[in-house]
């Protein structure tokens, strides 16, 4: 990896903002001691989730209205999925594993 490669932004995606894709996010976020990465769009069918969610980021991201609507976000390089209560994966892969 080149020095410059390694200094530029990621934008993240969750696809699906459950307790435990919070948690790590949250962890992952604080970690970035140089604010490189950013979660810039979310998805999750859940409202109370989409509310925590918004709530522990403040509101900085974009929720998208679906998760073909997250992947195709041109600002979003990356998508993390979460894993539902029910225990099914997000039917889209991720595009970057945090």
């Amino acid at each position: 990896m080149n020095p410059r490669s390694s200094r530029e932004n990621v934008n993240i995606g969750l696809i699906g903002c459950a307790a435990r894709l919070r948690g790590v996010v949250q962890g992952l976020l604080k970690q970035d001691s140089e604010h490189r990465i950013r979660m810039v769009c979310a998805y999750d069918p859940d409202p109370a989730s989409r509310k925590a969610a918004r709530e522990l980021f403040e509101n900085n991201f974009r929720m998208a209205a679906s998760e073909e609507e997250l992947v195709s976000d041109p600002q979003t390089v990356g998508a993390q999925a979460g894993i539902d209560p029910a225990g099914k994966k997000s039917r889209l892969p991720p595009t970057l594993k945090l």
